[in-house]
Protein backbone atom coordinates (compact mmCIF):
# COMPACT_ATOMS: atom_id res chain seq x y z
CA UNK A 1 0.00 0.00 0.00
CA UNK A 2 1.21 3.07 -0.89
CA UNK A 3 2.61 5.13 1.71
CA UNK A 4 0.65 8.60 2.72
CA UNK A 5 2.40 11.95 4.04
CA UNK A 6 0.57 13.82 7.04
CA UNK A 7 3.21 15.92 8.43
CA UNK A 8 3.18 17.43 11.94
CA UNK A 9 6.22 18.74 11.69
CA UNK A 10 4.92 22.39 11.35
CA UNK A 11 1.50 21.51 12.45
CA UNK A 12 0.27 23.16 15.85
CA UNK A 13 -2.36 20.68 16.84
CA UNK A 14 -1.32 17.11 16.35
CA UNK A 15 -3.19 15.64 13.36
CA UNK A 16 -4.63 11.88 12.99
CA UNK A 17 -2.04 9.34 11.88
CA UNK A 18 -4.63 7.67 9.58
CA UNK A 19 -6.18 10.40 7.50
CA UNK A 20 -4.76 14.03 8.91
CA UNK A 21 -7.77 15.20 10.32
CA UNK A 22 -7.19 16.94 13.15
CA UNK A 23 -6.18 14.41 15.91
CA UNK A 24 -8.64 14.35 19.49
CA UNK A 25 -5.93 12.31 21.99
CA UNK A 26 -4.24 8.60 21.69
CA UNK A 27 -6.64 5.90 20.62
CA UNK A 28 -5.43 2.60 20.58
CA UNK A 29 -1.81 4.17 20.89
CA UNK A 30 -1.30 6.14 18.52
CA UNK A 31 -2.57 9.99 17.70
CA UNK A 32 -6.15 9.70 15.92
CA UNK A 33 -9.28 11.43 15.62
CA UNK A 34 -12.12 10.12 16.98
CA UNK A 35 -13.76 8.69 13.11
CA UNK A 36 -10.80 6.90 12.50
CA UNK A 37 -10.74 5.28 15.82
CA UNK A 38 -14.63 4.93 15.83
CA UNK A 39 -13.45 2.80 12.13
CA UNK A 40 -10.48 1.00 13.59
CA UNK A 41 -13.10 -0.14 16.33
CA UNK A 42 -15.97 -1.80 14.61
CA UNK A 43 -13.52 -3.44 12.21
CA UNK A 44 -11.72 -4.91 15.14
CA UNK A 45 -15.06 -6.14 16.58
CA UNK A 46 -16.17 -7.30 13.33
CA UNK A 47 -13.62 -10.11 13.52
CA UNK A 48 -10.76 -10.98 11.16
CA UNK A 49 -10.85 -7.86 8.53
CA UNK A 50 -13.12 -8.86 5.81
CA UNK A 51 -12.98 -5.45 3.98
CA UNK A 52 -11.97 -5.62 0.16
CA UNK A 53 -10.03 -2.91 -1.73
CA UNK A 54 -12.59 -1.68 -4.12
CA UNK A 55 -10.50 -1.39 -6.65
CA UNK A 56 -7.84 -4.46 -6.02
CA UNK A 57 -4.97 -1.81 -5.98
CA UNK A 58 -4.27 -1.68 -1.67
CA UNK A 59 -3.46 2.06 -2.28
CA UNK A 60 -6.69 4.07 -1.96
CA UNK A 61 -6.44 7.80 -0.68
CA UNK A 62 -7.67 7.45 2.65
CA UNK A 63 -6.93 10.98 3.90
CA UNK A 64 -9.62 13.17 5.38
CA UNK A 65 -10.07 14.97 1.97
CA UNK A 66 -10.96 11.65 0.08
CA UNK A 67 -14.63 10.86 -0.81
CA UNK A 68 -16.26 7.59 0.80
CA UNK A 69 -12.44 5.75 1.55
CA UNK A 70 -11.67 2.49 1.07
CA UNK A 71 -12.52 0.50 4.16
CA UNK A 72 -9.67 -1.85 3.42
CA UNK A 73 -7.01 0.05 2.51
CA UNK A 74 -8.24 2.72 6.13
CA UNK A 75 -7.80 -0.40 7.63
CA UNK A 76 -4.74 -1.22 6.44
CA UNK A 77 -3.66 2.34 6.93
CA UNK A 78 -4.91 2.04 10.32
CA UNK A 79 -2.72 -0.96 11.10
CA UNK A 80 0.60 0.59 9.51
CA UNK A 81 0.49 3.74 11.73
CA UNK A 82 0.23 1.20 14.70
CA UNK A 83 -2.62 1.04 15.53
CA UNK A 84 -3.42 -2.13 17.24
CA UNK A 85 -5.26 -4.15 20.30
CA UNK A 86 -2.96 -5.53 22.64
CA UNK A 87 -2.78 -6.66 26.23
CA UNK A 88 -2.92 -3.25 27.58
CA UNK A 89 -5.64 -1.76 25.04
CA UNK A 90 -9.35 -3.03 24.68
CA UNK A 91 -12.07 -2.10 22.72
CA UNK A 92 -13.88 0.39 25.13
CA UNK A 93 -17.62 -0.32 25.26
CA UNK A 94 -18.37 2.54 28.12
CA UNK A 95 -18.18 5.94 29.12
CA UNK A 96 -14.77 4.98 32.05
CA UNK A 97 -13.12 1.23 31.87
CA UNK A 98 -9.71 0.68 32.54
CA UNK A 99 -9.80 -3.16 31.56
CA UNK A 100 -7.74 -2.25 28.90
CA UNK A 101 -4.63 -2.54 31.42
CA UNK A 102 -5.48 -5.77 33.16
CA UNK A 103 -7.32 -7.87 30.51
CA UNK A 104 -10.57 -10.05 31.26
CA UNK A 105 -10.26 -12.58 33.59
CA UNK A 106 -10.40 -15.31 30.57
CA UNK A 107 -7.52 -13.88 28.87
CA UNK A 108 -5.51 -13.07 31.85
CA UNK A 109 -2.42 -15.52 32.50
CA UNK A 110 -2.18 -17.69 35.25
CA UNK A 111 -0.38 -17.44 38.59
CA UNK A 112 0.76 -21.06 38.94
CA UNK A 113 2.53 -22.02 42.31
CA UNK A 114 3.69 -25.96 40.62
CA UNK A 115 7.51 -25.39 41.56
CA UNK A 116 7.48 -23.00 44.53
CA UNK A 117 11.19 -23.40 44.99
CA UNK A 118 12.88 -24.06 41.70
CA UNK A 119 14.33 -22.20 38.64
CA UNK A 120 15.04 -23.40 35.50
CA UNK A 121 17.91 -25.59 35.19
CA UNK A 122 20.22 -22.84 33.79
CA UNK A 123 23.96 -21.75 34.83
CA UNK A 124 24.00 -18.66 36.96
CA UNK A 125 26.27 -15.73 35.62
CA UNK A 126 26.01 -13.34 38.85
CA UNK A 127 28.06 -15.23 41.57
CA UNK A 128 29.35 -14.30 44.84
CA UNK A 129 33.24 -14.73 44.79
CA UNK A 130 35.70 -12.93 47.21
CA UNK A 131 33.02 -11.53 49.51
CA UNK A 132 31.37 -9.66 46.83
CA UNK A 133 28.76 -10.38 44.68
CA UNK A 134 29.98 -9.96 41.03
CA UNK A 135 27.45 -9.13 38.06
CA UNK A 136 30.14 -8.86 35.62
CA UNK A 137 29.37 -5.14 35.91
CA UNK A 138 31.60 -3.61 32.79
CA UNK A 139 30.06 -6.30 30.14
CA UNK A 140 26.96 -5.03 31.25
CA UNK A 141 27.89 -1.44 30.75
CA UNK A 142 29.46 -1.98 27.42
CA UNK A 143 26.10 -3.80 26.12
CA UNK A 144 23.91 -0.59 27.37
CA UNK A 145 26.60 1.74 25.62
CA UNK A 146 26.64 -0.09 22.13
CA UNK A 147 22.69 0.49 22.30
CA UNK A 148 22.99 4.02 23.35
CA UNK A 149 25.67 5.11 20.92
CA UNK A 150 23.65 4.76 17.72
CA UNK A 151 22.43 8.27 16.38
CA UNK A 152 19.25 6.59 15.16
CA UNK A 153 15.79 5.67 16.86
CA UNK A 154 15.19 1.98 17.92
CA UNK A 155 11.64 1.53 16.34
CA UNK A 156 11.86 3.18 12.83
CA UNK A 157 9.22 0.40 11.24
CA UNK A 158 6.99 2.96 13.18
CA UNK A 159 8.58 6.05 11.40
CA UNK A 160 6.81 6.65 8.24
CA UNK A 161 7.81 8.55 5.62
CA UNK A 162 6.87 12.15 6.11
CA UNK A 163 5.55 11.11 9.93
CA UNK A 164 7.92 12.25 12.85
CA UNK A 165 6.19 10.32 15.57
CA UNK A 166 5.91 12.42 19.21
CA UNK A 167 8.06 11.29 21.67
CA UNK A 168 4.97 9.77 23.78
CA UNK A 169 3.56 7.88 20.85
CA UNK A 170 6.82 6.61 19.95
CA UNK A 171 7.53 5.07 23.65
CA UNK A 172 4.10 3.80 23.69
CA UNK A 173 4.89 2.16 21.01
CA UNK A 174 8.47 0.74 22.10
CA UNK A 175 6.35 -0.22 25.69
CA UNK A 176 3.80 -2.23 24.08
CA UNK A 177 7.05 -4.39 22.47
CA UNK A 178 9.25 -4.23 25.38
CA UNK A 179 8.26 -7.78 26.40
CA UNK A 180 8.49 -10.59 23.34
CA UNK A 181 5.52 -12.61 22.92
CA UNK A 182 3.39 -10.34 25.64
CA UNK A 183 1.92 -12.00 28.77
CA UNK A 184 2.73 -15.37 29.81
CA UNK A 185 1.74 -18.27 32.39
CA UNK A 186 3.42 -17.23 35.19
CA UNK A 187 5.24 -19.42 38.38
CA UNK A 188 4.95 -17.98 41.90
CA UNK A 189 8.61 -18.92 43.56
CA UNK A 190 10.08 -18.46 47.38
CA UNK A 191 13.59 -18.43 46.48
CA UNK A 192 15.13 -16.01 44.84
CA UNK A 193 18.79 -16.62 43.85
CA UNK A 194 21.78 -15.41 41.52
CA UNK A 195 19.87 -16.94 38.52
CA UNK A 196 17.08 -14.66 38.99
CA UNK A 197 19.35 -11.66 39.03
CA UNK A 198 20.37 -12.34 35.46
CA UNK A 199 17.53 -10.51 34.46
CA UNK A 200 18.75 -7.56 35.41
CA UNK A 201 21.48 -7.58 32.67
CA UNK A 202 18.93 -8.21 30.12
CA UNK A 203 16.47 -5.48 31.97
CA UNK A 204 19.08 -2.76 32.00
CA UNK A 205 19.53 -3.21 27.87
CA UNK A 206 16.15 -3.40 27.30
CA UNK A 207 15.56 0.05 29.21
CA UNK A 208 18.22 1.41 27.27
CA UNK A 209 16.81 0.02 23.18
CA UNK A 210 12.91 1.93 25.00
CA UNK A 211 14.90 5.08 25.66
CA UNK A 212 16.13 4.80 22.58
CA UNK A 213 13.04 4.43 20.57
CA UNK A 214 12.63 8.80 21.67
CA UNK A 215 14.48 9.95 18.41
CA UNK A 216 14.55 13.50 20.28
CA UNK A 217 16.76 11.01 22.88
CA UNK A 218 18.77 8.75 20.14
CA UNK A 219 20.11 12.36 18.75
CA UNK A 220 21.51 13.53 21.82
CA UNK A 221 24.91 13.53 22.26
CA UNK A 222 26.45 10.38 23.87
CA UNK A 223 27.56 11.65 26.77
CA UNK A 224 24.25 13.53 27.67
CA UNK A 225 22.74 9.89 27.02
CA UNK A 226 24.69 8.12 29.16
CA UNK A 227 24.37 10.87 32.21
CA UNK A 228 20.26 10.53 31.67
CA UNK A 229 20.14 6.78 31.48
CA UNK A 230 22.36 6.58 34.50
CA UNK A 231 20.04 8.76 36.06
CA UNK A 232 16.87 7.34 34.68
CA UNK A 233 17.42 3.42 34.74
CA UNK A 234 16.64 2.29 38.17
CA UNK A 235 13.47 4.44 38.22
CA UNK A 236 11.94 2.55 35.22
CA UNK A 237 13.22 -0.73 36.49
CA UNK A 238 10.71 -0.39 39.14
CA UNK A 239 7.81 1.24 37.35
CA UNK A 240 7.98 -1.15 34.29
CA UNK A 241 8.02 -4.18 37.16
CA UNK A 242 5.22 -3.01 38.95
CA UNK A 243 3.41 -2.06 35.68
CA UNK A 244 4.01 -5.59 34.21
CA UNK A 245 2.98 -7.29 37.52
CA UNK A 246 -0.68 -5.62 37.15
CA UNK A 247 -0.70 -6.36 33.35
CA UNK A 248 0.41 -9.94 33.31
CA UNK A 249 -1.84 -10.55 36.77
CA UNK A 250 -4.56 -8.25 36.94
CA UNK A 251 -5.58 -6.01 39.84
CA UNK A 252 -7.11 -8.96 42.03
CA UNK A 253 -3.47 -10.55 42.45
CA UNK A 254 -2.10 -9.34 46.04
CA UNK A 255 0.05 -6.43 45.76
CA UNK A 256 3.03 -8.39 47.53
CA UNK A 257 3.87 -10.32 44.19
CA UNK A 258 5.73 -8.75 41.69
CA UNK A 259 7.56 -9.87 38.58
CA UNK A 260 10.83 -10.74 38.38
CA UNK A 261 11.27 -11.74 35.03
CA UNK A 262 8.74 -12.52 32.08
CA UNK A 263 7.91 -15.60 33.28
CA UNK A 264 8.28 -15.90 37.33
CA UNK A 265 7.08 -13.72 40.12
CA UNK A 266 8.05 -13.93 43.81
CA UNK A 267 5.82 -12.74 47.43
CA UNK A 268 8.47 -9.94 48.09
CA UNK A 269 7.45 -9.75 51.70
CA UNK A 270 7.86 -13.93 51.96
CA UNK A 271 10.88 -15.25 49.78
CA UNK A 272 14.27 -16.56 50.96
CA UNK A 273 17.56 -15.11 49.57
CA UNK A 274 20.39 -17.75 48.57
CA UNK A 275 23.16 -17.42 46.74
CA UNK A 276 26.07 -19.90 46.74
CA UNK A 277 29.23 -19.24 48.58
CA UNK A 278 27.50 -17.20 50.50
CA UNK A 279 27.44 -17.63 54.52
CA UNK A 280 23.79 -18.40 55.55
CA UNK A 281 24.34 -15.56 58.23
CA UNK A 282 25.13 -13.23 55.17
CA UNK A 283 22.50 -14.57 52.79
CA UNK A 284 19.88 -13.38 55.85
CA UNK A 285 21.94 -10.21 56.53
CA UNK A 286 21.19 -9.53 52.65
CA UNK A 287 17.10 -10.22 53.07
CA UNK A 288 16.70 -7.45 56.31
CA UNK A 289 18.70 -4.70 54.49
CA UNK A 290 16.40 -4.76 51.65
CA UNK A 291 13.06 -5.93 54.00
CA UNK A 292 11.72 -2.08 54.03
CA UNK A 293 12.23 -1.53 50.11
CA UNK A 294 10.44 -4.51 49.49
CA UNK A 295 7.59 -3.69 52.00
CA UNK A 296 7.70 0.01 50.18
CA UNK A 297 7.61 -1.69 46.78
CA UNK A 298 4.43 -3.35 47.49
CA UNK A 299 2.73 -0.17 49.46
CA UNK A 300 3.93 2.59 47.81
CA UNK A 301 4.37 1.48 44.26
CA UNK A 302 1.69 -1.44 42.95
CA UNK A 303 -0.52 -1.25 45.62
CA UNK A 304 -1.40 2.08 44.28
CA UNK A 305 -0.92 1.78 40.35
CA UNK A 306 -3.67 -1.20 40.77
CA UNK A 307 -5.89 0.94 42.57
CA UNK A 308 -5.71 3.10 40.05
CA UNK A 309 -5.71 0.22 37.60
CA UNK A 310 -3.12 2.33 35.76
CA UNK A 311 -2.99 2.23 31.79
CA UNK A 312 -0.49 2.24 29.25
CA UNK A 313 -0.20 5.63 28.03
CA UNK A 314 -0.36 6.20 31.64
CA UNK A 315 2.81 4.24 32.24
CA UNK A 316 4.68 6.15 29.75
CA UNK A 317 3.64 9.09 30.65
CA UNK A 318 5.10 8.39 34.23
CA UNK A 319 8.34 7.52 32.63
CA UNK A 320 8.79 10.20 30.26
CA UNK A 321 8.47 12.44 33.16
CA UNK A 322 11.35 10.52 35.24
CA UNK A 323 12.94 10.18 32.12
CA UNK A 324 13.32 14.00 30.99
CA UNK A 325 13.13 15.47 34.60
CA UNK A 326 16.82 16.30 33.93
CA UNK A 327 17.11 19.69 35.84
CA UNK A 328 19.32 18.21 38.76
CA UNK A 329 21.48 16.42 36.62
CA UNK A 330 24.42 17.96 36.03
CA UNK A 331 27.19 18.17 33.04
CA UNK A 332 24.51 18.33 30.19
CA UNK A 333 24.43 20.55 27.36
CA UNK A 334 21.86 23.41 27.01
CA UNK A 335 20.56 22.04 24.48
CA UNK A 336 19.60 18.87 25.91
CA UNK A 337 18.12 20.76 29.15
CA UNK A 338 15.86 22.47 26.22
CA UNK A 339 14.72 19.82 24.96
CA UNK A 340 13.97 17.50 28.00
CA UNK A 341 11.56 20.87 28.50
CA UNK A 342 9.81 20.80 25.27
CA UNK A 343 9.19 17.22 25.73
CA UNK A 344 7.74 17.34 28.57
CA UNK A 345 5.52 20.35 27.99
CA UNK A 346 4.42 18.13 24.58
CA UNK A 347 3.50 15.30 26.85
CA UNK A 348 1.26 17.33 29.17
CA UNK A 349 -0.71 18.02 26.26
CA UNK A 350 -1.20 14.83 25.02
CA UNK A 351 -1.77 12.80 28.06
CA UNK A 352 -4.77 15.95 28.17
CA UNK A 353 -6.05 14.74 25.16
CA UNK A 354 -5.65 11.57 26.36
CA UNK A 355 -7.81 11.90 29.42
CA UNK A 356 -10.66 13.93 27.68
CA UNK A 357 -10.66 12.48 24.40
CA UNK A 358 -9.93 9.46 25.11
CA UNK A 359 -10.66 7.94 28.80
CA UNK A 360 -13.48 10.86 28.61
CA UNK A 361 -12.87 12.64 31.82
CA UNK A 362 -13.51 16.40 31.85
CA UNK A 363 -11.99 16.28 35.39
CA UNK A 364 -8.76 14.19 35.07
CA UNK A 365 -6.52 16.41 38.05
CA UNK A 366 -6.72 14.02 41.31
CA UNK A 367 -6.56 10.52 38.98
CA UNK A 368 -3.41 12.49 37.64
CA UNK A 369 -1.75 14.41 41.07
CA UNK A 370 -1.88 10.69 41.86
CA UNK A 371 0.24 9.49 39.46
CA UNK A 372 2.65 12.31 39.53
CA UNK A 373 3.24 10.98 43.38
CA UNK A 374 4.22 7.95 41.84
CA UNK A 375 7.56 10.13 40.73
CA UNK A 376 8.58 10.59 44.66
CA UNK A 377 7.99 7.36 45.52
CA UNK A 378 9.96 6.10 42.78
CA UNK A 379 12.35 8.40 44.17
CA UNK A 380 12.16 7.11 47.63
CA UNK A 381 12.48 3.26 46.43
CA UNK A 382 16.06 4.45 44.87
CA UNK A 383 17.10 5.88 48.17
CA UNK A 384 16.06 3.26 49.98
CA UNK A 385 18.03 0.72 47.46
CA UNK A 386 20.94 2.76 47.74
CA UNK A 387 21.45 3.24 50.90
CA UNK A 388 20.46 -0.31 51.76
CA UNK A 389 23.52 -1.29 49.36
CA UNK A 390 26.27 1.00 51.28
CA UNK A 391 24.56 -0.66 54.93
CA UNK A 392 25.46 -3.15 53.06
CA UNK A 393 28.88 -2.85 52.36
CA UNK A 394 29.70 -0.50 55.57
CA UNK A 395 28.99 -3.38 57.49
CA UNK A 396 30.75 -6.27 55.62
CA UNK A 397 27.10 -8.02 54.81
CA UNK A 398 27.79 -7.63 51.42
CA UNK A 399 28.85 -5.65 48.72
CA UNK A 400 28.97 -5.80 44.60
CA UNK A 401 30.89 -4.44 41.45
CA UNK A 402 27.51 -3.16 40.43
CA UNK A 403 26.85 -0.53 43.32
CA UNK A 404 30.45 0.10 43.27
CA UNK A 405 30.14 1.20 39.23
CA UNK A 406 29.17 4.00 36.86
CA UNK A 407 26.02 2.55 36.23
CA UNK A 408 25.32 3.50 39.99
CA UNK A 409 25.72 6.95 39.37
CA UNK A 410 26.89 9.52 41.59
CA UNK A 411 24.88 11.90 44.11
Amino acid sequence: MEQQCFSQADEQEPRCLVCGAEAHGIHFQVNSCRACAAFFRRAIEGGECRYKCRRAQNNCDVSKDATHPCRRCRYERCKQVGMAITPTSHIRTCRHDNSHTTGTPASRPKLSSDRLASYPNQPAEVVFEGQKLNFKAENIIGQIKEVLYDSKPSNPAFKLAGVRLTPMQSLIQAYSTMVPGGPKNIELLTVMDTRILNFFQLMTKRIAVWMMACQEFAELPMEDKWKIYVNFWPHMFSVERAARTIEFLGVDAPPNIILLNDTVAIDILNYDFVVPNMPLNKQKGVRELFKAHDEAIASHLIAPMKALNITTPEVVYLCIQLMWTIHKVKGLSESTYETASRILDQTEHEIHNYYVADMRMENYASRLAKIVKLMSESDSLYRQRKDASLTGDLFGIFSSDLHESELNGRD
